[in-house]
């Protein structure tokens, strides 16, 4: 006989509140109909007939009132049903709870900190048969917490966890019992658990803040106090920060519960407007140690400085009376806008000397600016300082008065001439600046000053010499001279035009005079042309270049003859010129014409040569004048005489000594030239009877004869003549009329 759970069929010691368990008891040891009777403590509480056989469960519940702990015994008692004997009896037993027993195995938590919520995780095992869902619930015994309470199931021997939130509302000691509970069946069984814990006190703060809108100027250190009063715990105070500015505090260290504490800022401001800073309270506790920060908006207004200055050119502090927004006041505070600046436009200083507006640092030009101000602001004025300039510049020039700009180069163009009519002018003598001579117009402005010039008359002198460059490579010369001074010039006697032409001045070169008028003087120039006389030479190749024999000018439009006799060639021996007319520029003229520009003219002449033609035998023809470089024929009557020795024509032998062949000969005649007829003897019809000598071994050579007018034609022609001789390798060589030479045969090698 046994208890088993009715889900699990498994078998129970312990039974608890609301669970549903069978009584078992095993009857397969009997057979037939038996009678069972169940009961507890003396009392039956089941009774009934079954058949042996099998094992037979009584369903049975758990109710209450629950006897925590007790036991409780079952005792089966079975019988024959048919006789009633007793067959055997068997008891179980099991212990009644209300749940199984737990055991809170750990505790751990979070800081107790008031005002805020602490963790309190519980760890529960399961010490009995059945998995069980218990409450557990925590809370604090001096009642710093509140209550907290949660299910949790754990498994049967087994352990689950669960953290409670416990808020700590309230603080009466650092210290406190912190209480953990695991209960079942409504509380009416529990288990519990104490454990000392430290309750942090409540928070310092928060803070409130009391401050007054402040009053600043850009970029200028100002003092303000903030109140700050302590809604809290006790606080050590850490820092007061404003981002974005510059900026003392001197911080109280403490602020006790519920006092108000004043906290002074200096701060300088960067920007200007009307806006608000952001301070932040740092703070801690002074037990924990745990950081607060609360923030307070300090509401300002910064006014900007707007300036206005004055200078002059040169950079000095001048003087003014400036007005901001309508008020004469060269400085005033405000803030950022659009704001009105005017200064005068001019300030007078004195009689010779004042300031005048010129512009404004910003760029403005006007003496009247709106003016954007962000920030400290400074527009300068600048002015221009101006000293009076007086001019005393008559009787050329017209006087008065101008101003300039001190430190300024004053210049003014003062005309070194002006003029009073024509041909008449002042001229600049002198210019003075305050009685100190000057070379010209120009000086530092340092102060007034007075400018005076002197002056002298003066006339003009033209010589106009027309197309004639007279002076100078120029035509015209123009002079100023001083009334009263005198003049002079000198003209050259010639001015060349080009090469070819000139102008001649018919007058005297040197003109003087004194000059009070104005004067033009006009030389008389005449033209003159280059005049070219020469010869021109002809030949039978064309006319040669010209020969210049004289050059002279000529007035333009007078008259010229041309001597011919005096433009002839020189002579020489077997030249001859004959004339062939006149050129005048290229062309056939007379030699009488008139000069109308540059002439060139040239006598033409033929020039012929002498050609001297001779023959010592026989005659020749060919002699006679030749014009120049044409051709001559020459020749001899005929070319042989004589019968068994003959005179035989050779060739032609010029003066030069040049050899030419034929008997006929056309020849360039470039020169006065001699010809000689060459001839010689010819001994070739008695050659026979220098036959014998030739077989006996000697040979024997007879020179010819040769006749020559001249020694010099007679080396040449010795040279020249080819010898006819039976051996090449004997070299003959002239010898005497009737001479004979014998050579050895071995000299033939």
């Amino acid at each position: 006989m046994y208890f088993v759970d009715a889900s699990t069929l498994q078998p129970r010691t312990e039974l608890y509140l609301g669970e549903y368990f069978y009584l078992v008891f095993d009857l397969r040891q009997f057979s037939g109909p038996l009678y069972v009777t169940i009961s507890q403590g003396g009392n039956v509480i089941a009774a009934g007939t079954v058949n042996g056989g099998y094992v037979y469960g009584l369903p049975m519940e758990i109710l209450p009132p629950i006897n925590q702990g007790q036991t409780y015994t079952y005792v089966v008692s079975v019988y024959d049903a048919n006789t009633g004997r007793q067959l055997g009896t068997a008891s179980a037993s099991y212990v009644e709870k209300y749940c199984p027993s737990v055991e809170i195995s750990n505790v751990a938590w979070t800081n107790f900190v008031y005002g805020t919520r602490a963790n309190v995780t519980v760890t529960l095992k399961n010490l009995g048969q059945s998995g069980w869902t218990y409450t557990v619930s925590a809370w604090t015994q001096g009642g710093s917490t509140g209550r907290a309470s949660t299910s949790l199931s754990v498994p049967a021997g087994g352990s689950a966890a669960t953290t409670l939130s416990l808020p700590v509302t309230s603080f009466s000691s650092t210290s406190d019992t912190l209480v953990v509970e695991a209960s079942c069946a409504g509380g009416q069984w529990h288990v519990t658990a104490r454990y000392p814990v430290q309750i942090v006190p409540p928070r310092p703060g928060p803070f409130s803040f009391t401050v007054a809108t402040v009053q600043a100027r850009l970029g200028q250190p100002t003092t303000f106090t903030i109140g700050a009063k302590n809604l809290g715990y006790d606080a050590n105070l850490v820092s007061l920060s404003i981002p974005g500015v510059q900026y003392s505090v001197n911080l109280p260290s403490t602020a006790p519960a519920g006092s108000t504490v004043p906290i002074q800022v200096t701060f300088t401001p960067a920007v200007a407007g009307e806006y608000s800073l952001t301070a932040t309270l740092t703070y801690k506790s002074p037990v924990t140690g745990a950081t607060y920060q609360d923030t307070v908006s300090v509401p300002v207004v910064v006014y900007a400085e707007l300036a206005v200055s004055a200078e002059d050119q040169m950079g000095n502090p001048v003087p003014i009376n400036a007005s901001i927004d309508g008020q004469r006041n060269s400085t005033l505070w405000v803030l950022p806008g659009t704001h009105t600046v005017s200064v005068p436009s001019v300030v007078q200083l004195s009689p010779d000397s004042k300031l005048v507006f010129s512009g404004w640092s910003n760029g403005q030009n006007t003496p009247t600016i709106s003016v954007n101000v962000q920030g400290n602001t400074v527009v300068q004025a600048v002015y221009t300082r101006m000293y009076k300039i007086t001019l005393n510049l008559g009787p050329a020039m017209p006087s008065g008065a101008e101003w300039a700009a001190g430190g300024s180069t004053y210049s003014k163009e003062i005309p070194q001439y002006v003029s009073i009519g024509d041909g008449a002018r002042w001229a600049l003598q002198a210019l003075y600046v305050n009685g100190q001579p000057v070379s010209s117009l120009s000086f530092v402005v340092t102060g007034p000053a007075v400018v005076s010039a002197s002056w002298v008359k003066q006339f003009r002198v033209v010589v106009d010499c027309g197309h004639v460059a007279c002076i100078n490579g120029g035509s015209r010369l123009e002079r100023w001279v001083n009334a009263g001074g005198n003049f002079s010039v000198a003209l050259p006697q010639y001015v060349p035009i080009n090469s070819t032409a000139r102008w001649r001045l018919a007058g005297q070169p040197a003109v003087q005079l004194v000059v009070d008028r104005p004067v033009t003087i006009t030389p008389n120039y005449v033209k003159q042309y280059l005049v070219e006389l020469g010869y021109v030479i002809n030949t039978a190749t064309g006319a040669g270049s010209p020969v210049i024999v004289q050059s002279l000018w000529a007035d333009a439009g007078s008259t010229m003859s041309v001597d011919v006799n005096s433009l002839r060639p020189p002579e020489a021996p077997g030249v001859s010129y004959r004339l062939a007319g006149i050129k005048m520029n290229g062309q056939p003229a007379s030699q009488t014409f008139a000069v109308t520009g540059p002439a060139s003219a040239f006598a033409v002449w033929d020039m012929y040569y002498y050609l001297d033609v001779s023959t010592p035998m026989g005659t020749a023809t060919g002699s006679g004048w030749y014009l120049a470089g044409s051709t001559a024929v020459v020749k001899v009557e005929q070319t042989s005489y004589g019968f068994l020795v003959r005179d035989v024509f050779e060739g032609w032998v010029d003066d030069q000594g040049h050899v030419y062949r034929n008997a006929t000969l056309a020849i360039q005649v470039n020169r006065p030239m001699a010809l000689r007829a060459v001839w010689g003897k010819d001994y070739s019809n008695t050659f026979w009877l220098t036959g014998g000598l030739a077989a006996s071994g000697v040979v024997v050579w007879r020179r010819r004869e040769v006749t020559t007018a001249i020694s010099t034609l007679t080396k040449r022609i010795g040279a020249t003549f080819t010898k006819r001789t039976a051996s090449r390798k004997i070299e003959l060589e002239p010898i005497k009329e009737e001479e004979t030479r014998v050579w050895a045969q071995e000299e033939k090698k």
